[in-house]
């Protein structure tokens, strides 16, 4: 099968672990022939923005990427609003049979049904949104952000009638979809972010708990709580940081990974220099270096905003501290997370030390993370759930 993924509503980064790089990478090892129609713009390692040259290459995992740019709608500045792209003729040349757009909010998308329109009547479509009422640039008031929330809405309802099924990464983001679109919440499935369940590997977990901490200067014995991700005001790491500084345990270590933004650089690294003797931050790294960080952690602590990391954690068999959110119990397999609704440094702390102290209750946790986390959160199964 023919099967192209729309990702233009925001940057598309080559082979990192987002929903939009593993879903396309596991429809192509089923045996399809898949594409990927994206943006120009993609991530440096340090978290900034580099627009590429349109064109057309096929990665190692055999999804061929096409980079378009980005066209004017009326003027270039409604266009960039609206993520306006011209991609009938990419896709009238690629003739897919099964196109899934990433986003409701891309006019561009509107493409995607003139061609199953038009060119093919027996090409299925599929959508997705990650935007819940945290992320959703729809805050501003005025006549013309009016009009947009509103044209905004009458595209999630155009998407909605012509798609064979719609998508959710988060019950709060389904929510938000039925209240913003009024789109039947029936219509939704959930379909989480998940983890490249390939990439990992228990029967090296006893190797990497060694090399890992052999590599970054940690005690052989020492207990790894481990974050990561954009590490930002956001993402609650100073309260992570002052939480296991401040601790009274001996020998617990935590590690970073991860961008650390220009405005949050001074205090982040302040802070880390504070409990230099219990803190290490490691940079950016690979999805395989993530994988196996994770595999040799001991907790995952994420107290701030939801991260594509939190579904990789689970899977690897990490138990886990989490800020709560709207609809976030979905994560709780069955014991294997705690969630905070205010997770302060005291809180964190005292979460963090309960955890370590209670070795038996964390072997569980773990366990339950191990045999759940991968059957839920594996891009193999999410992939297959998107085909149907």
């Amino acid at each position: 099968m023919r099967i192209v993924h729309l990702c233009l509503s925001g940057p598309y980064t080559d082979n990192w672990g987002y929903q939009e790089n593993l879903l396309p990478l596991y429809h192509a090892k089923a045996g399809n022939d898949v594409s990927v129609i994206a943006t120009g713009f993609s991530h440096e390692p340090g978290g900034g923005l580099i627009l590429e040259e349109p064109g057309e290459y096929v990665l190692d995992g055999g999804v061929r990427i096409v980079r378009v740019r980005q066209g004017r709608l009326l003027t270039r500045r409604i266009g960039f609003a609206y993520g306006h792209h011209r991609i009938l003729g990419v896709l009238n040349r690629l003739r897919p049979d099964f196109i899934m757009m990433h986003g409701l909010l891309s006019v561009t998308a509107l493409q995607a049904i003139v061609y199953r329109t038009f060119v093919n009547r027996r090409c299925v479509l599929v959508a997705d949104t990650h935007l819940d009422s945290y992320n959703a640039p729809m805050g501003t008031s005025g006549m013309r952000h009016s009009t947009y929330r509103l044209s905004i809405s009458i595209l999630g309802w155009l998407y909605a009638k012509n798609c064979r099924d719609l998508f959710g990464v988060t019950p709060d983001c389904i929510d938000y979809a039925v209240r913003r679109h009024g789109i039947p919440p029936a219509r939704f499935q959930l379909l989480p972010l998940g983890a490249d369940s390939d990439g990992i590997v228990f029967a090296r977990q006893e190797e990497l708990r060694l090399s890992v901490r052999e590599k970054y200067g940690i005690p052989a014995s020492n207990f790894i709580v481990l974050s990561g991700g954009k590490l930002d005001a956001a993402k609650g790491v100073r309260q992570l940081i002052e939480a296991v500084g401040s601790s009274n345990l001996d020998g617990v270590t935590l590690v970073l990974f991860g961008s650390v933004s220009d405005d949050s650089a001074d205090g982040f690294f302040d802070a880390i220099g504070r409990y230099r003797d219990r803190v290490k931050y490691v940079g950016f790294l690979s999805l395989d270096e993530i994988y196996g960080l994770f595999l040799a952690a001991d907790l995952a602590a994420f107290p701030g905003s939801q991260s594509a990391l939190w579904q990789q954690a689970i899977a690897c068999g990490l138990p886990a501290i989490f800020k709560w959110w709207p609809g976030i119990e979905y994560l709780d397999l069955g014991g294997n997370c705690v969630f905070l609704a205010d997770p302060d440094s005291d809180s964190v702390r005292e979460m963090i030390e309960r955890l370590v102290s209670d070795p038996d209750g964390l072997k569980q946790m773990a366990s339950v993370a191990r045999r759940e986390g991968i059957r839920r959160f594996s891009y193999r199964s999410l992939a297959a759930q998107v085909l149907g």
